[in-house]
């Protein structure tokens, strides 16, 4: 896919994010266009060559933001320059405490 801007070809490029982990979140971009929501696997969106896209990840109320991995790394908001195909993965842990009961026969 190809625009023409001052007699140059910009390329979209597409932008994927994964979601993981044991906890659930949901990300957003600025620019618009991702907008994953908790249980989506992963979301994409193609972006104009050169722009810039901000992500930022937000935990479920039982759910901690762990970090990014991908074209993106750390905790604090994500920006990425679409000059090619990324990827990221948004890493979210769980705040729920398991607890076993004993099985107790007679």
């Amino acid at each position: 896919n190809c625009r023409r801007q001052r007699q140059m070809c910009i390329r979209d490029s597409p932008l994927t994010v994964i979601t993981a982990g044991a906890g659930s979140g949901s990300v957003t971009s600025d620019p618009a266009g991702i907008n994953c929501q908790p249980g989506d696997a992963n979301c994409s969106a193609s972006y104009a060559g050169g722009t810039q896209v901000t992500l930022t990840a937000s935990p479920a109320g039982d759910s901690t933001f762990d970090g990014w991995s991908g074209a993106c790394t750390g905790t604090a908001a994500c920006t990425v320059t679409m000059d090619q195909a990324r990827q990221v993965t948004a890493i979210f842990g769980s705040t729920r405490s398991t607890i076993y009961l004993p099985y107790i026969t007679r």
